[in-house]
């Protein structure tokens, strides 16, 4: 397993958030790990990763920590937060993702924190993941 497997972590991820109805619903597909200048709110940028080994006896795995960051101009956080839960109802305790070489074991929400920006116009919300991975033998 290497520093690869977190980027096959982070495009299934990715794929999972593009396919779900309600994500699509708030976002309109708008998910990036880079954001394009002037993209229409709301958003989800998919950010930092930290990864560390998660090896048994009977294999190779991974612990990582991945951060999703959401983005509205909503006016109030009730978007935002709409954001969020559907973030956490298509993550939290889902091991059925399709990801090359790898099973995922467990995924689980960790934290969240919300923002209004300096600009006073922009919510964001941080939700921080924790997914262990094994490899496929």
């Amino acid at each position: 397993m290497s520093a690869d497997s977190q980027w096959d972590v982070q495009a299934s991820m990715y794929t999972a958030v593009q396919a779900d109805t309600s994500l699509t619903a708030l976002l309109a597909n708008r998910v990036f790990d880079y954001v394009p200048e002037e993209s229409a709110f709301p958003y989800i940028v998919l950010g930092d990763a930290f990864a560390e080994p998660f090896d048994t006896q009977i294999g190779r795995g991974l612990n990582i920590r991945l951060t999703l960051q959401s983005f509205s101009r909503y006016q109030g956080m009730q978007e935002i937060k709409q954001i969020m839960q559907a973030v956490y109802d298509l993550l939290h305790e889902k091991n059925d993702w399709s990801i090359a070489g790898q099973s995922v074991i467990s995924c689980r929400f960790v934290s969240s924190r919300t923002i209004v920006d300096k600009d006073g116009k922009t919510r964001s919300a941080i939700q921080n993941f924790e997914i262990i991975t094994e490899e496929i033998l």
